[in-house]
């Protein structure tokens, strides 16, 4: 239980951070990451994360914290808590855990929710319905969604020097859906050879969640305690998305940076009665201050 706490709280720590690898990532310049060393990052500026759920305003982003430590075989990257088990020059297979992002829709105490407020005359990540309408369904009515702690493998594969490849397996431990989610994702940076502050990296890829994950978080069912005609099943989802990121170096510690990311839900996630986008979009600019390095 304190090691399941411990977790927890460095998630809090590094909430936006979890969108490191899934939304907008603030810092994703890896030669700032020493092994050995830590790195820890503040982003001011002014952004905004699309809220999927019915009656929901989206989210305002102005605070946005960054960690990453890693040692010869240990690391915690934004929120993922990995040990490096297989590693050459090619390659690198990890096994990791963090906590799975879903429920931040549902709950203003997910990691994913503490910073992602600040300076935010909004509490939390579910607002209720402006909408009074009947035939809209108040999120707040329905059962409440718990966090879930996911656990899987990572395989990295660096093509070149610009162009790399990640793969991510994982299942949730501490049985709150009982099912799994995966990704597939392409990287490529490209940094001009007249200007080496400038840093430009795209991202394409695509989210996989299991039938039983969909239909936890976007199922309705008994449960919820609405009328039967309202009742939905989750189905397996595959959700593309797309990526760009562009920083300028200002000097050893400061830097500008642009980020924009794209997922377009895939049906089983859009057709669920309580979810009236079918997309999410996470964008943010602004200045980011690096402590340590």
């Amino acid at each position: 239980m304190k090691t399941l706490t411990l977790f927890f709280i460095l998630c809090s720590f590094t909430v936006f951070a979890e969108q490191t690898n899934n939304n907008t990532n603030t810092d994703t310049d890896e030669s700032l990451i020493t092994v050995g060393e830590w790195h820890f990052s503040v982003a001011m500026g002014v952004g905004e994360r699309t809220n999927l759920l019915v009656g929901s305003k989206d989210i305002p982003l102005y605070f946005v914290p960054s960690f990453q430590y890693y040692l010869d075989n240990f690391y915690f990257d934004n929120g993922d808590l990995g040990y490096t088990f297989f590693e050459n020059d090619t390659f690198v297979v990890s096994a990791l855990t963090k906590a799975n992002s879903e429920n931040s829709y549902f709950s203003r105490w997910h990691p994913q929710n503490i910073f992602d407020h600040s300076g935010s005359d909004v509490g939390e990540g579910i607002v209720p319905p402006e909408d009074t309408s009947t035939e809209q369904i108040n999120i707040k009515d329905i059962s409440k969604r718990k966090l879930a702690f996911d656990a899987g493998i990572q395989v990295n594969w660096f093509a070149s020097e610009n162009l790399s490849f990640l793969g991510q397996l994982k299942h949730d431990i501490n049985n709150v859906y009982s099912g799994y989610n995966g990704n597939i994702k392409m990287f490529h940076r490209y940094t001009p050879e007249k200007n080496e502050n400038l840093s430009i990296q795209t991202t394409l890829g695509f989210y996989w969640a299991s039938s039983a994950m969909i239909d936890y978080y976007y199922g309705l069912d008994e449960k919820d305690e609405l009328p039967r005609e309202n009742y939905y099943q989750g189905k397996s989802s595959v959700s593309p998305f797309a990526k760009i990121y562009a920083g300028y170096r200002l000097n050893k510690n400061w830097k500008a940076f642009f980020s924009l990311n794209y997922k377009h839900l895939g049906s089983g996630i859009k057709d669920s009665p309580i979810v009236d986008k079918n997309y999410t979009l996470t964008s943010f600019i602004g200045v980011s201050y690096v402590f340590a390095q």
